[in-house]
């Protein structure tokens, strides 16, 4: 994954090869406030990069990971390169 900069939109991600469907994409890293809100304003990584849309290709899942709670991202399409 690679950030890039847009003409309209500010930033947003891009992947550098293709990726399969399932695939482990990346951890979010920011804040989890109380009642599981992701603020990824201070601290956060790419993730606050990833933009939302009407046809989603990826899947946030929740983890207990060592008693703490963990956000993963997974692919839930096959995604090509660029």
């Amino acid at each position: 994954m690679k950030l890039v900069k847009t003409e309209k939109c500010g930033s947003r991600i891009v992947v550098d090869e293709d990726i399969n469907l399932g695939y482990f994409i990346i951890e979010y890293v920011g804040q989890v406030n109380r009642h599981m809100v992701l603020n990824k304003t201070y601290n956060g990584n790419k993730t606050r990069y990833i933009n939302h849309s009407l046809c989603t290709n990826i899947e946030i899942r929740k983890l207990r990971i060592h008693s703490e709670t963990r956000i993963h991202i997974f692919i839930t399409c096959d995604i090509h390169k660029g």
